[in-house]
């Protein structure tokens, strides 16, 4: 069985702006004339001056309280506002991004298609080379059996001069 111990008398002193409240049975309410009634024991009072310093101290914790939270509310929206250019930015790179790339494949495509064109007119050119070697080859035995026909008409009779079967054999060749 535990006992109850009766609470304690309090003095409760007002506080500025608050009015004060009338005695209730048991209480002692502190006045600010000096008497029998303001010296109750330490031991049942609360020092009034103590009180009106913690609540200084918490009312002055609770604005600072409150100036924290509005800057980290004003850096949210700074932040936010930030975030959300940085996201028009992003978008805007990503786009360009996007053409850069289509721009680069392009770009890939058109260099196949010349590497392409200069593959077949180097091929082109070694065909022509070839064919102009041939050409010229054909050139010298013709130019080689017109000289033997020159050499063999300067030293013919004139009425025994034919044409030689290697000229005309040549001859049919380049045709």
């Amino acid at each position: 069985t535990t006992t109850e111990e009766p609470e304690p008398d309090v003095i409760k002193a007002p506080l500025p702006g608050v009015e004060r409240p009338a005695a209730r049975h048991g209480e002692v309410v502190a006045s600010s004339s000096s008497g029998p009634s303001a010296n109750i024991s330490s031991s049942h009072s609360v020092d009034v001056q103590s009180l009106r310093d913690a609540i200084s101290t918490l009312e002055r914790d609770l604005n600072l309280a409150r100036d924290a939270i509005r800057q980290k509310d004003e850096r949210i929206d700074k932040l936010s506002k930030t975030n959300v250019e940085l996201t028009k930015v992003l978008n805007r790179c990503g786009a360009g991004g996007l053409k850069l790339r289509e721009a680069m494949e392009e770009r890939e495509r058109r260099i196949t298609t010349v590497n392409k064109q200069l593959a077949q007119t180097q091929q082109q050119l070694k065909d022509r080379d070839l064919r102009i070697q041939q050409l010229e080859t054909q050139l010298r035995s013709v130019v080689e059996n017109m000289a033997e026909y020159v050499g063999y008409l300067a030293t013919a009779p004139p009425d025994s001069v034919s044409t030689p079967r290697s000229l005309v054999s040549s001859a049919s060749v380049g045709q």
